[in-house]
């Protein structure tokens, strides 16, 4: 992903579970329960993003027990599950932390993502999302695929934008 200079005024990273931090696929058991694989680069970072003052919430219309690992690993994450129509929670998400869209970045594979991904002002997706988020204009397309290290991809750049702004003129 190329580093720009539109990531040092994010304050929230949403983002999709399935196809973000995993590949989109589930093992189903003989007993019907689903096991998803994740990449632990993907978790390491986000302490770095709260460390950075940067929030973070992942919104998925499945139910997941990844995902509620991940809750329970860092509290101050916002965490919903069960969404299929993630607009209204995107909105509500900038109203209580009185953000404008161009404060928040979405990341997001597939056409549920769609209409959040229209909202806000830094929007991402994968190489194997659906064509219809991928033509969605200024979108930004990571090199990772889902479940390879998308989400450290993504926060990499937004934290290199953050150090940069910051100590922007006393490296030299």
């Amino acid at each position: 992903m190329k580093f720009e200079r539109r990531f040092d005024n994010i304050k929230l990273i949403i983002s999709d579970f399935d196809g973000v931090f995993t590949d989109g696929t589930g093992i189903i058991d003989e007993d019907g329960r689903v096991s998803k694989r994740i990449n632990y680069h993907d978790v390491l970072v986000i302490a770095l993003v709260f460390m950075a003052g940067i929030k973070v919430a992942i919104i998925t219309g499945e139910e997941a027990g990844a995902v509620k690992y991940l809750a329970g690993k860092f509290p101050d994450m916002k965490v919903f599950q069960g969404i299929k129509d993630k607009l209204p929670l995107v909105k509500q998400l900038a109203e209580e932390n009185n953000l404008k869209p161009e404060n928040i970045l979405y990341v997001g594979d597939d056409v549920n993502d769609f209409q959040s991904l229209n909202f806000v002002g830094v929007k991402v997706t994968v190489p194997n999302s659906n064509f219809m988020v991928k033509s969605i204009p200024d979108i930004i397309i990571t090199e990772k695929r889902g479940g390879e290290g998308v989400f450290r991809e993504i926060t990499d750049a937004v934290l290199y934008e953050k150090l940069n702004a910051r100590y922007a003129g006393e490296i030299k």
